[in-house]
């Protein structure tokens, strides 16, 4: 929906107003309707804004109580209009209908948890005059980014990195530990980044500073896997599907006409199946294909778009070369490494000249253990009730693992050396003390929401904000992954049969057919042969940026290792773990290459 950017002094000079609001312009994909500063001794804030929702009223910043209170923030307070009657009850007298008008009357009457009682997925900046205090907030899973950097008095936070990293006197060092997160998962890890002293604020979180530069960091929201329904299967699958409808609801306030996006698989089809039952105007339909006239994703997302009259709206996803992916990651403030970002990005710049906003089914496969990866993970661990320590532990070994085996594959011993295990494990336990578990499949699926699959929540912020499209995920709702949290979980894995998702699956084949509810996942792109890309096509591109940017790539990877991966991938001779390590190796140097001359490694 939009960006924000803000500078909070304890004792240094803020920038001066032309360099701030230069800064600001750097978002302006974020926001191209509108932009407005806000600057006072101790503080400078500036926003861009996508208008969705309330042109006139929602006008950032936001001020009360005579101006002692200022907000600015980026996203969608889902739950707003029964946030509204709640203070309108209380006496509260509102300008306009826009959602973020709510955040500073819940302050004033509540006080810095009032974050408690707001549902969606946000970034939050609120300032108070009379305590000369900065608050940050982040929603629950990361979905809104929030960056921030402690410097010389000042801190500052943006919406995007770009700002920070115009910082002066800052030095653009990569982050060996942000680097290392990012091969291990598949973007730097939930509250670092790629770059020295730059940082995320944690999903779940919020950060306080006063004026004396004394910080308070703390979670707002914990969640339990521990304490299970007993219900029966069909009434479990119910549960699911009401909640999920409350979800799409609760998604679909726009002055603008709402587009979705169809896979062709379950996870979206239920999310347009709700969107008809909330009584939603005509939604236009998009999807992603691979270019084939047979792609069995195709006529799936056509027989389900037909089921409510309606079109599907075709986009090709086609093979990109070095050069493409080099371009496309200009736009990312990090890479995600998955190949499916590329394209993604171009899908979303086609859906932005028909939509501002579009709803996905987006975390479905974290939440309800969708991924293939998940049987096999129980083929070596017991599904049975254990302790939640002895269960995080587990998984931060896991962790370890991943970290360990990249040393051996890509990195030098010097760079290998410059790993800190601890800083792993520090964000390992901030991150999972949001939870308490009583078996490994769902803390294996918890994992993958905040670590190992986190760019489910944070990449559709990146490609959408990059054309101006708001991306809404009702499966990332809080009431709905509550409830899924309390679900056996037999209910997400059968046992007997090792299907994944059966209570989606049942809800699918009940309201569509068995045909889809039970079709083969093929996933996005799945026509692109994406490794034989690799090691053909882009093998000499691969080879020539990596030569460009030597000073950056040569401490951090060991070109030998590097040299035998891609021998062994011609040769059909690699793991398909490994083949996807290089994969990720490949999207980085070009993420590298499109940034060149910004940074270097910090020794």
């Amino acid at each position: 929906m939009c960006g924000i950017l803000g500078a909070y002094s304890y004792g240094g000079a803020l920038p001066d107003q032309h360099e701030f609001e230069s800064m600001l312009t750097l978002m302006s994909s974020r926001g191209p309707d509108d932009s407005s500063s806000y600057f006072d001794k101790q503080i400078q804030l500036g926003h861009r804004r996508l208008i969705l929702l309330d042109a006139e009223g929602g006008r950032q910043p936001f001020f009360h109580d005579d101006k002692n209170i200022v907000v600015i923030y980026n996203g969608e307070i889902y739950n707003h209009p029964q946030l509204r009657k709640q203070l309108e009850a209380q006496g509260v007298v509102f300008s306009g209908y826009s959602d973020g008008e709510v955040i500073g009357h819940l302050y004033r009457l509540h006080g810095e948890d009032f974050i408690q009682q707001v549902d969606g997925m946000f970034s939050i900046a609120l300032y108070d005059r009379r305590e000369s205090t900065l608050l940050l907030y982040r929603d629950r899973v990361g979905e809104k980014p929030l960056f921030y950097q402690d410097l010389n008095g000042i801190l500052r936070f943006s919406s995007t990195l770009k700002p920070l990293l115009m910082t002066p006197a800052y030095t653009s060092a990569l982050n060996p530990d942000g680097v290392a997160d990012y091969f291990a998962q598949t973007q730097a890890g939930p509250i670092s980044t790629l770059f020295q002293d730059i940082h995320k604020l944690a999903p779940a979180h919020y950060l306080k500073i006063d004026s004396g530069g004394r910080r308070l960091l703390r979670k707002y929201w914990s969640i339990s896997y521990s304490s299970k329904l007993e219900l029966p299967f069909r009434e479990a699958a119910e549960l699911i599907n009401e909640k999920l409808l409350s979800s799409v609801n609760s998604m679909l306030a726009s002055d603008y006409p709402m587009g979705i996006t169809l896979s062709g698989g379950i996870d979206s089809s239920l999310v347009l199946l709700n969107t008809m039952r909330a009584g939603s105007n005509p939604v236009q339909c998009h999807f992603l294909s691979s270019g084939s006239l047979h792609d069995p994703e195709r006529s799936r997302a056509e027989y389900v778009a037909q089921a409510f009259g309606l079109d599907l709206i075709k986009f090709d996803a086609t093979q990109t070369s070095f050069d493409d992916l080099v371009t496309a990651m200009s736009h990312f403030d990090e890479p995600v490494g998955v190949y499916d970002s590329t394209y993604l990005l171009n899908h979303s710049a086609f859906i932005s000249n028909h939509n501002r906003v579009a709803l996905t089914g987006n975390g479905a496969d974290e939440v309800f253990a969708g991924y293939n990866g998940y049987v096999s993970f129980l083929h070596n661990h017991s599904l049975n009730t254990q302790e939640d320590q002895d269960i995080k532990e587990t998984l931060k070994r896991f962790l370890l693992e991943k970290h360990a085996r990249d040393k051996t594959l890509l990195y030098t011993q010097t760079f290998s050396k410059c790993l800190e295990r601890g800083k792993v494990e520090y964000a390992f336990d901030q991150i999972f003390r949001i939870a308490d578990f009583s078996n490994l499949l769902d803390a294996r699926t918890f994992y993958d929401i905040y670590f190992g699959m986190s760019h489910s929540a944070s990449l559709s912020d990146t490609v959408g904000m990059a054309y101006g499209l708001e991306y809404r995920s009702p499966f990332f709702d809080r009431s709905l992954m509550e409830t899924a949290a309390q679900l056996k979980p037999d209910y997400k894995i059968c046992p007997s049969t090792m299907t994944t998702k059966p209570l989606l699956k049942d809800i699918a084949a009940r309201h569509y057919s068995e045909n889809l509810a039970y079709a083969k996942k093929l996933g996005c792109g799945h026509g692109i042969d994406r490794y034989r890309l690799l090691h053909t096509e882009w093998r000499l591109p691969f080879f020539e940026a990596f030569q460009r940017n030597e000073e950056v790539l040569q401490p951090i990877f060991c070109r030998d290792k590097v040299e035998l991966l891609f021998n062994a991938l011609g040769s059909g001779k690699l793991s398909d773990e490994d083949a996807h390590q290089l994969l990720k190796l490949a999207i980085f140097i070009a993420w590298v290459d499109a940034h060149r001359g910004i940074f270097h490694i910090s020794r």
